[in-house]
């Protein structure tokens, strides 16, 4: 377990990120702020639609700068602020402190490439002054695939197979954070657990941090120590995981336990929440989530919630109704502006 004292190898401060589409402009990030301890296992959860990935990406600089603009916010890695960095700066940040597996391999594995030629191209080039074939040899021993497949072309291996290739390249650069992009959305159960289960004892022997961004807060609770909750391109509630799964404070939390539990209703149906992630298009007055909320109140139309701190546990949460519920105090030097 990281210590909470620890400096943050990640630090997203309130930060307001917006792409173009179609003309439109799309608010992908309205505020959301996020730090990762070194060594710390993180999870981002949130609906398809929520601005996860594209906050992580923009951890990477990895999101097209032709299209897409920090308005304001920051972002820092290891102490350094990488917020206006250029592509060849991300780069050697890419090349020496982060990496990102993603959730569809066959999209960036080179079909007509054998294995080991594109694990050897994930190597950096200074890393490569002697004993390439031998680091690709460990690479695949690190992720538990046979010496036989590095001579395979992705198509003549199973899904999780391919994942495990992804992982190799992107450990081979050290990094001190990987970002886990749905991992595992692809994969049968059984896979699934297998690949969480590498995940998390590849964190403990190397010591680096890990980002795991799901759609499932049940998988993501089991395998990271904090969780930062993301909805409409805010972080709404976040804290220890144990804390968390125990007491979710925010509604759409809770609509996303009762997901992933997969609750069976009387019609057979599995447990969904209702409604969709507002339009990030247009600006949005109040809570985003007001209107699918059980619980929305008037001021949630006008005001956006301020947050508040439950315990002292670290644990926080954006929401009119934790507040007035009792569960988050009204007012103290523990509440801050949304």
């Amino acid at each position: 377990m990281t210590s909470p004292q620890a400096k943050p190898l990640v630090e997203i401060s309130d930060l307001h990120l917006s792409y173009t589409m179609q003309r439109a402009t799309i608010q992908a990030s309205r505020g959301a702020s996020l730090t990762i301890a070194p060594g710390e296992a993180v999870g981002l959860v949130g609906e398809s639609g929520s601005g996860k990935s594209t906050l992580a990406r923009a951890l990477l600089g990895l999101n097209d700068p032709k299209s897409t603009r920090i308005d304001s916010g920051s972002i820092f890695v290891d102490g350094t602020d990488v917020t206006r960095f250029g592509e060849r700066d991300w780069r050697v940040l890419r090349g020496s402190s982060l990496s990102m597996v993603f959730q569809d391999p066959l999209s960036f594995l080179n079909p007509v490439m054998r294995i080991d030629r594109q694990i050897v191209e994930a190597i950096p080039k200074s890393m490569r002054a002697e004993g390439v074939s031998e680091r690709v040899d460990d690479l695949l021993r690190l992720v538990k695939l046979p010496q036989a497949a590095r001579r395979s072309y992705p198509h003549e291996l199973s899904g999780g197979m391919r994942q495990r290739v992804l992982l190799a390249m992107a450990l081979a650069s050290k990094p001190k954070l990987l970002v886990a992009d749905e991992p595992t959305t692809a994969l049968d159960v059984t896979t699934q657990a297998e690949i969480m289960d590498l995940l998390g004892e590849l964190r403990q022997r190397l010591g680096m941090a890990m980002l795991l961004i799901s759609h499932d807060l049940g998988l993501v609770s089991k395998a990271c120590e904090r969780i930062y909750v993301m909805y409409a391109g805010r972080t709404v509630e976040w804290g220890p995981g144990s804390s968390i799964l125990k007491t979710p404070a925010h509604p759409y939390t809770k609509g996303l336990f009762d997901s992933a539990r997969a609750l069976r209703l009387p019609n057979g149906l599995f447990a969904t929440i209702g409604g969709d992630v507002p339009n990030l298009a247009h600006k949005i007055e109040g809570c985003p989530f007001r209107m699918r909320c059980p619980l929305a109140m008037p001021k949630c139309t006008t005001m956006s919630p301020a947050t508040q701190v439950l315990g002292q546990d670290g644990h926080w949460v954006r929401c009119w109704a934790a507040q007035d519920s009792g569960i988050a105090p009204a007012q103290g030097n523990d509440v801050k502006n949304a």
